[in-house]
Formats: structure tokens, sequence, C-alpha cells
């Protein structure tokens, strides 16, 4: 899962968080797609939270694209997007 909290046109916090670390409860996995900190670090520096997108994707490290320099992730899945006064 990935997350990006958007604050502004270019700022914004950005987690990873591997399946095997997001808590499963009756048979899904869930998780608050942002702790408190995060937001408050985040207005701290007067920055307040406009949009979320979060991703589940799946993702391997692959030397595909550039033969012979390091692997690099290539990532598939699906992204959402929603504006965070929805989510309060």
């Amino acid at each position: 899962m990935t997350v990006f909290i958007q604050t502004d046109a270019t700022g914004g916090a950005m987690r990873r968080i591997l399946e095997a670390n997001i808590p499963l409860s009756g048979g899904n996995r869930t998780m608050p797609l942002a702790d408190q900190a995060t937001i408050d670090a985040l207005r701290s520096t007067g920055s307040d939270p406009s949009m979320i997108y979060f991703a589940c994707m799946n993702e391997v490290e692959t030397t595909q694209f550039f033969p012979g320099l390091r692997a690099v992730p290539a990532q598939a899945g699906r992204m959402f997007q929603v504006s965070y006064a929805d989510l309060l």
C-alpha cells in the first residue's frame, strides 16, 4: 500500500506499507491512511492535507527496462483519490 497526502501543488507526505505489516481483521487488511503524528507534523509546517491518494500495488525489482544496470522497481495496481475533507 502506498499513501500520499497532498498539502499543496508540490508538497505532502508519502508512506509505503508492506502487506504483511497491515493488520488482518476479519479476513480483511485494515489500517488508517495516515496516523495523527503525520497529520500533526504536516500542520506544524503550516501545511494542511488537501487530497489523499492511496494505491494497492504489486511490486517487483527488475532489470528488464534497463538491461545491464541495477534492478529498478516496477509497480502495477490501482490508485484512488479522495478529498481529505471528505474523510473528516
